[in-house]
């Protein structure tokens, strides 16, 4: 009896590659994922704090090592931005994330297919 077929073992190769690299882009992706959700829970605990205080109230942006002075409905307008951008970019990396879980799939149903095929004949 010979050795595999060239064709399967190219196949598995190339499914080996792309499942590596695959799984590192997803591993990838969950961290950003996990680092907006906690993003977005830190605005909105900074926000539902801002919003306890009243409008007359000194409020201070930090900036590297310095206080910036800024009107309450601007931090709090910002830190609705910055926990709607968030939000939108979780989306993506969960789309993305998918879309990588189902081209994984996709290669590894490609392989079976093609070792049936060389099965059958």
């Amino acid at each position: 009896m010979s050795g595999p077929d060239p064709e399967i073992a190219r196949a598995l190769m190339t499914l080996q590659q792309k499942m590596v690299e695959t799984q590192t882009n997803m591993r990838l992706a969950d961290l950003q994922i996990n680092s907006k959700v906690t993003n977005v829970r830190k605005s909105q605990l900074t926000l539902n704090e801002i919003s306890t205080l009243p409008a007359d109230v000194r409020v201070y942006k930090s900036i590297g090592r310095m206080f910036l002075l800024q009107p309450h409905g601007e931090i709090c307008g910002e830190l609705s931005a910055k926990m709607k951008d968030d939000q939108a970019a979780i989306e993506k990396l969960k789309e993305k994330k998918t879309y990588l879980e189902r081209s994984m799939k996709d290669s590894e149903q490609s392989v079976r297919e093609l070792i049936r095929q060389k099965a059958r004949a």
